[in-house]
């Protein structure tokens, strides 16, 4: 992580209480495909380098785009339910 990630993030958003660190990610993706509506928009913000794993959990989705912020870093998923 960069310094300024470091310093300025709570360590609760950095260091998740599990060892996974993806744990977040599949709760919101099993909470979005069993109560979600068919349609419904989902957008994360996401660790660019674990950004293809992520992208896996939603593979059920009708669709899971990965989108890369200014930098150009993958940044941010955009899932359709």
């Amino acid at each position: 992580m960069s310094e300024s990630t470091i310093n300025y993030e709570p360590d609760l958003a950095l260091y998740p209480i599990s060892h996974d660190p993806l744990v977040f990610y599949k709760k919101i993706a099993q909470y979005a495909q069993e109560r979600m509506d068919k349609g419904a928009l989902v957008f994360l913000e996401i660790n660019e380098f674990r950004s293809a794993e992520t992208k896996a959990l939603f593979s059920t989705c009708t669709s899971v785009e990965i989108v890369q912020d200014m930098q150009g870093k993958d940044r941010i998923l955009q899932v359709v339910v």
